[in-house]
């Protein structure tokens, strides 16, 4: 249904709705009170401020649906990077580099040695920081017998003692360590040392009595027996002991390649230094030495590592 103006009879359209757009004169109530939509129902161009209004729902629409578009990219491309970074972690967790180096730091033997826990803070806290070659293990005699010729019968001189009677006088537990001496610039000297906590301290004293001008003496620091063939050996077991000295427990490099093997096995053999593994392999050369020893010596300077494990 058309409207018109009553006045001048031009088409009202869309527009007027109070008055006529042509002449002015105002329009009946009848032309003013009705829905312009309800005369414009069928239509074929829609009122401006229905178009507007529908314009304006579409816009809204595809501004809703562009910012899910752009959520979604966001999430699929956070979740791609997710499963690369995990599967990237998880490769690198199932590589068996640490696995190969463990491997390769033990050492297989047939020596009657005893498996037992290594990492006694109490004994390489007693020993000095500078200690580049150190040993742990557990039961001295066997550790003889396996590796050395000396019979467990031999008598200690000057006391009725013998190796074998080191079971009765010491703890299980030793530690045999190793350092270089400058010898007041006249080049330097490898020493060495060996400590174990005491167990019958009177026996003990006449061993150290006995020995106390051998190459190689024994002495009592407290309730631990140290035999050395430095006389500063000694006294360093003393300072790290009063922890008026770093001791060998706070070396780095101890931490380190104590911790890049199993902490139990038969024995733990930490070389710090390569003067330590040159002066360990001159030393299978001696006929004290039986084979087996010079054959874990070989392996060890030929991997070439800074700890190993017996097993």
């Amino acid at each position: 249904m058309e409207r018109t103006c009553p006045v001048c009879r031009e088409g009202l359209g869309i527009v007027g709705n109070y008055f006529c757009f042509r002449c002015g004169a105002k329009l009946p109530q009848e032309l003013t009170s009705a829905d312009v939509r309800t005369y414009l129902k069928g239509h074929l161009t829609p009122p401006l401020f229905i178009v507007k209004e529908e314009f304006s729902k579409d816009i809204l629409k595809l501004k809703t649906s562009y910012i899910v578009f752009i959520l979604v990219i966001i999430l699929l491309t956070a979740s791609a990077m997710f499963l690369s970074r995990l599967n990237a972690i998880t490769k690198k967790r199932s590589t068996p580099v640490k696995e190969v180096l463990v491997d390769e730091r033990i050492l297989k033997t047939d020596a009657d040695l005893p498996l037992a826990s290594f990492g006694n803070q109490s004994l390489s806290s007693l020993i000095p920081p500078d200690v580049d070659l150190y040993v742990e293990g557990f039961d001295i005699s066997k550790f003889l017998s396996s590796f050395t010729n000396l019979p467990l019968s031999t008598s200690v001189p000057k006391t009725d003692l013998k190796l074998s009677d080191v079971e009765t006088l010491l703890d299980r537990q030793y530690v045999i360590f190793s350092r270089i001496k400058d010898k007041n610039g006249s080049g330097r000297k490898r020493v060495w040392g060996f400590l174990s906590k005491a167990k019958n301290n009177e026996k003990l004293s006449v061993l150290a009595e006995a020995t106390k001008e051998s190459s190689f003496s024994a002495r009592l620091v407290d309730d631990y027996l140290v035999v050395s063939n430095d006389s500063e050996v000694f006294e360093d077991v003393k300072r790290a002991k009063g922890k008026t000295i770093l001791s060998f427990s706070l070396n780095s490099k101890y931490a380190t390649a104590k911790n890049s093997v199993p902490s139990q096995g038969k024995l733990l053999i930490l070389l710090l230094t390569e003067s330590a593994s040159e002066d360990l392999s001159e030393l299978k050369k001696s006929p004290l030495y039986k084979s087996r020893f010079s054959e874990i010596v070989d392996v060890m300077v030929k991997r070439n590592k800074n700890s190993y494990v017996l097993n």
